[in-house]
């Protein structure tokens, strides 16, 4: 027997709906128990969808998580701001909540994605907008046999640094950041 993770789908709109149809249409083994539904909407609170309840909103997205014994969030707002999904991932994060996209409604148009291929946040998502992307090869001269120190380096950006920087070969890397534990 397959044992289940329980999740919540973040959005009880269209996307959501559409995510809850496809973990439904897999194979009965799959491995996620859908709990139920977070969204912002009042009217939608209470709602059940295909059997499952809209459970609250992101306000109550923490004690949500705490009461269901909840492993994973699935985001399915594709057109949602930088802004609410890394409220969503900073709260997940803090409960050690995995936390999964639906892409954007564009990555569809554009062909780069389908709709049921939920992925990693990425810097991207969180920022709300396209990411410059510098090609860290040209740093590697700089960077080769030195000392180099990240300040900020527990974060998704300073992480994605960190591990970017490993492969310019340095001598060392200082990875500095500020904890409440």
């Amino acid at each position: 027997m397959i044992t289940k993770t329980n999740a919540l789908i973040f959005g009880a709109g269209g996307a959501g709906k559409e995510l809850l149809k496809e973990f439904a249409n897999k194979n009965r083994s799959y491995r996620f128990n859908i709990i139920g539904f977070i969204d912002d909407d009042v009217e939608k609170y209470g709602l059940l969808i295909k059997g499952v309840q809209v459970l609250g909103k992101s306000n109550n997205l923490s004690s949500i998580i705490k009461d269901f014994n909840i492993d994973i969030v699935f985001i399915a707002i594709p057109s949602s701001s930088g802004k609410l999904i890394r409220k969503i991932f900073l709260t997940c994060a803090k409960l050690s909540v995995i936390v999964k996209l639906v892409p954007r409604i564009s990555e569809i148009i554009n062909g780069q994605v389908t709709f049921d291929q939920v992925k990693n946040i990425e810097v991207e998502d969180v920022l709300g907008r396209s990411v410059i992307r510098q090609d860290f090869m040209e740093s590697k001269d700089k960077m080769t046999k030195k000392t180099t120190i990240i300040f900020g380096a527990s974060g998704s950006i300073g992480s994605e640094l960190s591990k970017q920087c490993l492969l310019l070969n340095p001598e060392k890397i200082i990875c500095v950041d500020w904890t409440n534990y």
